[in-house]
């Protein structure tokens, strides 16, 4: 669910409901680089990281030593990256 995946990154609620248009937007420079963006949620993580080559995960703040602070669920991902060799 996008209105999820948006909150989890900004921690902020939308205000309005967006339509699809504005949903497309948000990926439109990865989309317009000719990168495929497919939109899952966290339990299909492990199910479709072997048909994955590329994992980037967002983060709120790297840290002194090296470690990240990112949103829920990136633990998951990165296990999965991890473990599919990705």
């Amino acid at each position: 669910n996008t209105a999820t995946h948006g909150v989890l990154l900004t921690g902020k609620k939308r205000e309005s409901h967006a339509d699809e248009d504005e949903d497309d937007d948000k990926w439109k420079p990865l989309t317009e680089a000719g990168i495929q963006v497919y939109v899952i949620p966290d339990s299909h993580v492990f199910a479709i990281m072997s048909r994955v080559n590329k994992v980037i995960l967002a983060t709120h703040t790297v840290l002194a030593n090296g470690s990240l602070v990112a949103a829920a669920g990136a633990h998951m991902i990165a296990m999965a990256a991890k473990e599919h060799q990705t």
